[in-house]
């Protein structure tokens, strides 16, 4: 059995809760992630993420979950 150990940091939101944030890889580059243990969907910013996978076509969903 292979574990597996990810660092979390916790981000305290004013005084109402917090949020979980760790690190990791997206095409061999370092990025960070904010985890939202109640949302639905995987979202990523689009101005951002073209640091890591460049120039791609990104179809938009205004759909609310």
């Amino acid at each position: 059995m292979k574990i597996t150990i990810v660092p979390i940091t916790l981000l305290h939101i004013e005084n109402d809760g917090f949020h979980l944030m760790t690190k990791g890889l997206i095409n061999g580059m370092e990025a960070s992630f904010l985890i939202d243990t109640g949302a639905s969907r995987t979202v990523f910013d689009q101005t951002g993420i073209r640091n890591y996978i460049g120039d791609q076509t990104f179809i938009e969903n205004e759909k609310l979950s």
